[in-house]
């Protein structure tokens, strides 16, 4: 007997490895990149940060404490979500100038990352609107909006991590791929001089580092900590600087 499915929404959660990914999208199945499916997709690149073989128990008992107390809470968010009905999820007026600020400086990208990224919008919206909820919320308020510009952010970073071409990319651009590698491992951000001796062994001119960082700062993937001092104390940052609530 046929199956139906009423008013259908559905979600894919996958995993899979850079380099399956881009033998998968290399082939036949290139033009998902650019018809319109890769970018209905969050990129997430993930990593482990250390080897362990065995955890200590008190790590466990923190763990199994932690999940607990988020099945607890997921619980809870679905048992209010399914109590909405119709109910229209909107920003309040703070949220709703914080995103008209955003969404008219939304950059976009004419090249493979761009084509992946190509639902910044609505995907913003839909991480907004997740926020709220959690919170219990019917109005999205500019905390949740920020966390959802927090997360769209990583998922940018990781598409331009995943998609980037490098064998296409000019010396500057291969420079400005390798800072942006060393940013998003530095959450404390780096100096130039930390850029020039760690990416690059200090072969690099100041001009060379001061055109990578351009490119990066132009395309939305780092930013500079203006409030850090002069120039030799500036630090640098992955992703678009942090939005004021």
């Amino acid at each position: 007997k046929p199956m139906l499915a009423t008013s259908p929404h559905i979600s894919i959660i996958a995993h899979v490895t850079g380099a399956a990914l881009k033998d998968a999208l290399n082939g036949a199945n290139r033009g998902c990149i650019y018809d319109g499916f890769a970018n209905r997709f969050l990129w997430v690149h993930a990593a482990r940060s250390q080897r362990k073989a065995l955890i200590l128990p008190a790590e466990s008992e923190a763990l199994e404490s932690a999940l607990a107390t988020l099945s607890k809470r997921a619980a809870e968010v679905w048992t209010f979500a399914n109590t909405l009905s119709d109910t229209r999820i909107d920003f309040d007026a703070t949220a709703s100038q914080m995103w008209i600020d955003w969404y008219e400086n939304v950059t976009e990208r004419d090249d493979k990352v761009g084509e992946v990224t190509g639902r910044a919008e609505p995907h913003v919206c839909r991480l907004a609107m997740i926020a709220a909820l959690m919170d219990q919320s019917t109005v999205i308020r500019t905390e949740h909006l920020a966390a959802a510009f927090e997360i769209w952010r990583y998922c940018s970073d990781s598409a331009s991590y995943l998609f980037s071409d490098p064998s296409a990319a000019t010396p500057i651009e291969k420079d400005a791929m390798a800072i942006h590698r060393a940013l998003g491992a530095a959450p404390g951000g780096l100096t130039r001089t930390e850029v020039n001796r760690t990416v690059f062994s200090g072969n690099r001119s100041a001009d060379m580092i001061e055109q990578a960082l351009a490119l990066l700062e132009g395309s939305g993937r780092a930013w500079m900590d203006k409030n850090s001092g002069s120039r030799q104390a500036e630090r640098w940052f992955s992703g678009e600087p942090p939005i004021a609530e």
